[in-house]
C-alpha cells in the first residue's frame, strides 16, 4: 500500500538510497534504490510511494509497497 504523506516522519523503511534491492517486475529484476517516499501525479492525493528505484537496464520504476513480494534486498 502507498504511505501517507502525513505518515512520512514517522515512517521507517527498510532500505536506504544505495541498497541493492530486487523487484518484483514479473519477474524478480535487480536495481538501486535511488529515491525514498517516491511521488508522482497520478498517485493517490496525499499518498507517495516507499521508494524509487533505477533498475540495472536504466529503468526507473517505484515501489508501491514496502513488501517481501514486491521488493527484496539482494543477496
Amino acid at each position: 500500500m502507498y504511505i501517507k504523506e502525513a505518515d512520512v516522519a514517522t515512517t521507517t523503511l527498510r532500505f536506504t538510497v544505495g541498497t541493492r534491492v530486487e523487484c518484483n517486475c514479473g519477474g524478480w529484476e535487480p536495481g538501486t534504490v535511488v529515491k525514498l517516499f517516491y511521488r508522482e501525479p497520478h498517485f493517490p492525493a496525499g499518498f507517495v510511494a516507499p521508494y524509487q528505484i533505477k533498475l540495472d537496464d536504466g529503468t526507473l520504476i517505484y515501489a508501491p509497497d514496502d513488501e517481501d513480494g514486491t521488493i527484496r534486498q539482494c543477496d
